[in-house]
């Protein structure tokens, strides 16, 4: 018997939430080391390389989630609402990332 979907979405966030903010706490400590003002160039490519660290992070996590689903339609569901998560995150980060 499968888990209900919303308790998956639960857990998946639950796991996103703890990937984004452990990368992005090494980013900002990574990111505070760089002076901007002469090295935006470095800054950025910092922040791509953290981005795409939480991007294949929360794929992984996203991937192993759904291969424990037994119905094709769930399976669906979740890859679709877990794409949508992943996206969020992701500009979340670009978001936040500018802040600093």
């Amino acid at each position: 018997m499968e888990k209900d979907i919303r308790i998956m979405y639960a857990e998946f966030n639950a796991e996103a939430n703890r990937h984004f903010f452990s990368i992005f706490n090494e980013f900002s400590n990574a990111a505070n080391s760089i002076e901007r003002d002469g090295y935006e160039n470095l800054f950025q490519l910092t922040r791509a390389k953290y981005s795409t660290q939480l991007k294949h992070k929360l794929e992984k996590s996203a991937d192993t989630m759904i291969n424990k689903c037994e119905l094709a339609e769930t399976m669906g569901r979740l890859r679709i609402n877990f794409t949508e998560a992943i996206n969020y995150y992701l500009k979340e980060f670009t978001r936040k990332s500018v802040l600093l």
